[in-house]
């Protein structure tokens, strides 16, 4: 039997071994919409983007709809709001996978590698962008490690 070696080694092997261009992750519980990638793809080709994501809905086990998280960010309004708050959802994400082997990918950290990620890459200079398309089903588990319950705050002095 392997050993388990957790999210973040597991992600970084994945990195290393990977060919593509770009890089999408995702759990396997959630549902992601059939355009998504296409629509990645063309935005972030166009803007001259590094990183590229969307809008969500949660859902619960039986995929009822627990919340709406629609965000419109442009690659200047997530410049000043991410040292504030992670408005990015992880599994939305498209982002080049260059820039993530030039960051050395995921450092080991508690929680929040993503989040990490994001900040180094706002550090080197990196444009994003958030849609504001809804393109992914993200389920919450009453026993997952994400509960069901959020707080939503909006940083208006930021934007």
């Amino acid at each position: 039997m392997k050993e388990n070696i957790g999210l973040t080694k597991s992600l970084n092997k994945a990195i290393a071994v990977a060919r593509g261009k770009y890089m999408s992750r995702m759990d396997a519980d959630d549902i992601m919409m059939a355009v998504c990638l296409e629509q990645e793809i063309r935005i972030i080709e166009e803007d001259n983007l590094d990183l590229i994501g969307t809008s969500k809905k949660n859902i619960d086990e039986n995929g009822r709809v627990l919340g709406i998280y629609v965000n419109d960010f442009s690659p200047e309004q997530v410049k000043r709001l991410l040292p504030y708050d992670n408005s990015i959802n992880h599994p939305t994400v498209l982002v080049r996978m260059d820039i993530v082997r030039k960051l050395k990918g995921y450092r080991a950290i508690r929680s929040c590698e993503d989040y990490d990620l994001w900040l180094r890459m706002l550090c080197h200079g990196c444009r994003m962008r958030i849609l504001p398309h809804i393109l992914l089903l993200y389920r919450i588990r009453t026993e997952g490690y994400v509960q069901a319950m959020h707080i939503n705050y909006f940083v208006q002095d930021v934007l």
